[in-house]
């Protein structure tokens, strides 16, 4: 193979990290940023990609305009989602009693999740469908791991009424497992 065909080849998978590692940094900013979290609890509103176009990046200069925007209206607009979530997974072999997620009431789109490893992107766990208001409580993984920690990737799937994905949101979590 030619010296610039091996080029191409490996120029297209390192822009695709560079941009997933910037998109888990900004979430990871504004997950860690929200003062009124509980504990382990974060909540972020993040606009999602709408109708095929491009959404807004949510940024600390306009987070707090986006907020007050959702606080006025009492409802989030389609393409946002907020999420409530723990932020530290604890698995004792499969199951999790610390993984909690929820579907804010103020969402308009029921949601389900995947939860993949980071480094192979294998998918661990599968959640059902979380619709608006609804929580999910405890997780049991559908792979076994060996103990440690795993980096991974949450997919937020947001779907409309017949369970078509209008748009997808990922999020950086860490697990332990024990």
């Amino acid at each position: 193979m030619s010296g610039s065909g091996r080029l191409k080849r490996n120029v297209v998978p390192i822009i695709l990290v560079i941009f997933l590692l910037i998109s888990i940094g900004i979430i990871i900013i504004l997950l860690t940023k929200d003062d009124d979290s509980k504990n382990n609890e974060s909540t972020t509103i993040i606009e999602t990609d709408k109708s095929g176009g491009r959404g807004t990046v949510v940024t600390e200069d306009n987070v707090s305009e986006i907020l007050e925007s959702q606080k006025d209206s009492g409802t989030t607009a389609d393409g946002y989602y907020t999420t409530s979530m723990s932020i530290d997974w604890h698995f004792d072999g499969l199951v999790s009693k610390d993984a909690y997620v929820a579907n804010d009431t103020k969402n308009t789109r029921t949601v389900y999740f995947d939860l993949l490893l980071k480094d192979t992107n294998e998918m661990i766990y599968s959640s059902p469908y979380i619709p608006v208001g609804a929580e999910l409580k405890g997780v049991t993984l559908d792979k076994k791991l060996d103990k440690g920690t795993y980096e991974t990737i949450l997919v937020y799937h947001l779907v409309d009424e017949d369970e078509k994905e209008v748009s997808t949101l990922s999020i950086s979590l860490t697990i332990f497992v024990k």
